[in-house]
């Protein structure tokens, strides 16, 4: 519990799991004690019993009260963590304090949607008004929304880019904002953050756009887009990830161990169709 609250700060449920392990700790230590009487020792056990209930009279006071609602504490403690830079900013769990942390989640919404003071305050003010819109924890029609507000920079920003330290054509960023395609829309919202591997995929000297899907929201494919011509984008189509272990293939990638392979068999054209051998 303690590494658990060290890493990821307080929740309501952390709280109340603190003070219910405080109660059993109360009643183990008076009970243990009792033990030193050979005589009575049931009768110690009473004074256990009443120290423990006011204990937890007052606990449950606190705890349901303004004072020291476990709720707030939470989110006093989550904020606290943004803030310090403990945590990122679109790491950051807005769902929370939107559908688990009561009015004071909800109120820290409104104010980190109004803009607080922060680096990456563009990110957080997108982000929070993502969560404030959403209708359940799940409805992604406001994902959708958010996205036809987002701007390049910010879109850049929730972007990893493999290998690291490539820039992005600000063509390419154009194209994937313009996309209707629900998990790209998906990728360029405050919702997600994706990653995009620049590899030349047909040997044109041309490096094409493959988007794969972050932790949270992996597809069993990946969208590409191909570069057509220098600094010139257009959706190429998907590539089937469905055989392959998603943090180990982007493990691989930064690894750099990829190489891209020629068909085993060509593609046929019959009367000007195009047909793909699939080979087993």
């Amino acid at each position: 519990m303690k590494l658990r609250i060290s890493q990821y700060g307080w929740t309501e449920d952390r709280v109340w799991a603190v003070f219910i392990l405080l109660l059993a700790t109360l009643y183990t230590a008076g009970y243990t004690y009792s033990l030193r009487f050979k005589r009575g020792w049931l009768a110690n056990i009473g004074k256990t019993n009443i120290v423990t209930a006011l204990v937890m009279s007052v606990g449950l006071i606190l705890l349901l009260s303004p004072l020291a609602d476990a709720r707030r504490i939470a989110v006093h403690s989550q904020m606290g963590r943004l803030m310090s830079g403990e945590i990122a900013a679109d790491k950051f769990d807005y769902s929370y304090l939107r559908w688990h942390a009561g009015r004071y989640g909800q109120d820290t919404l409104n104010k980190m949607a109004g803009g607080i003071e922060h680096k990456d305050k563009a990110i957080i003010t997108a982000k929070a008004q993502q969560a404030i819109t959403q209708k359940n924890r799940y409805d992604f029609t406001a994902v959708a929304q958010v996205a036809e507000k987002s701007t390049p920079e910010q879109a850049r920003k929730r972007l990893l880019i493999l290998p690291q330290g490539v820039v992005l054509d600000d063509a390419l960023i154009d194209v994937m904002l313009a996309s209707d395609r629900s998990e790209q829309r998906r990728c360029m919202t405050a919702y997600a953050q994706c990653y995009v591997w620049l590899i030349d995929l047909n040997n044109d000297g041309l490096e094409e756009a493959i988007v794969i899907t972050g932790p949270g929201m992996y597809s069993a494919k990946a969208l590409f887009y191909k570069q057509v011509a220098k600094g010139q984008y257009k959706y190429g189509g998907t590539i089937n990830l469905r055989q392959v272990q998603h943090t180990k293939l982007l493990s691989d990638i930064r690894l750099g161990y990829v190489k891209t392979l020629a068909p085993n068999y060509n593609d046929l054209e019959i009367g000007g169709q195009r047909i793909t051998v699939i080979a087993e």
